[in-house]
């Protein structure tokens, strides 16, 4: 019986200990738990409450909050996490950057930090970025968000509502009209089908080169029709790739294609918007 209880007490303290659990990462990544001495993140791990986490202009991170909120944190962005156990909470220190949070359970309670602001968060999606000139903004997909400025200022922003804070601590709440459009930072910065865009379906590395351009600005063109029975066709694809958005490429029903390659480039694209919106077992199941 006494063993059982040891066991028991050094899982929890384990599980409790390293409550920050890293579950993808791409470019360069480094931890401190002092903000002062880095070290680069080389493996998926679990962190210690109280780390520091710093991203470079190329790297993403998705991690697990303790609460089991899926996080993803952009590029060039540098926040401290913290989680109390006693109050189960967690507390993110955002410096810059920009992070993004979704939860599949009930609201969770989060404490958040900007230079500017401080961050009340019962909500289920939300993103909060705080720029170069420390002016902050947040939006709220859905839930509840309680925002207080360093000057005193408060204000509670609702699910489909923005809120801006300027360096001063002015707050001014908005519609956010379009929240696939304020997602879109994660399309356009991290988003990298190119990366994987196997060679072979190209006559040279000029082709794929050439078709890797145009595919760049294709997540711009959001409004143009999407004909799936056209579009799972390589050809077609390569000819109008400028034309069309990623929505509509992750639209494409893999068993609809029938060159092997483009079908694994399709679902490596489509695991990749999955993870980037923090669904991790949709992910996984492809």
């Amino acid at each position: 019986m006494l063993k059982f209880f040891i066991i028991f007490f050094m899982s929890f303290y384990i599980s409790s200990a390293f409550a920050f659990e890293i579950l993808k990462f791409n470019g360069k990544v480094e931890y401190s738990f002092d903000n002062k001495s880095w070290k680069k993140l080389l493996v998926k791990q679990k962190l210690k409450s109280g780390v520091w986490i710093k991203t470079g202009p190329k790297a993403k991170v998705t991690l697990l909050l303790p609460n089991r909120t899926q996080t993803i944190l952009s590029r060039n962005t540098t926040v401290q996490l913290n989680d109390n156990q006693k109050k189960k909470t967690t507390g993110i220190k955002l410096n810059m950057g920009k992070i993004w949070a979704k939860t599949n359970k009930k609201p969770v309670k989060i404490g958040l930090k900007a230079p500017n602001a401080v961050a009340s968060i019962r909500g289920t999606e939300w993103i909060y970025e705080v720029d170069s000139n420390q002016v902050s903004s947040m939006a709220v997909v859905e839930g509840q968000i309680d925002l207080a400025s360093n000057n005193g200022t408060k204000k509670s922003v609702s699910s489909g509502e923005l809120a801006s804070v300027s360096k001063s601590g002015v707050i001014s709440v908005n519609k956010l009209l379009n929240p696939g459009d304020y997602l879109q930072f994660v399309f356009r910065y991290e988003l990298e089908p190119y990366a994987y865009l196997p060679i072979e379906l190209f006559k040279n590395k000029q082709d794929r080169n050439k078709f890797i351009k145009r595919l760049r600005v294709s997540n711009i063109k959001n409004n143009n029709q999407c004909n799936l029975n056209q579009v799972n066709k390589f050809n077609h694809l390569k000819k109008n790739i400028s034309t069309i958005s990623y929505e509509c490429l992750l639209k494409i029903d893999l068993n609809s294609v029938k060159s092997a390659k483009m079908s694994n480039w399709l679902a490596l694209l489509q695991v990749e918007f999955l993870y980037s919106q923090g669904n991790v077992d949709e992910a996984n199941k492809l």
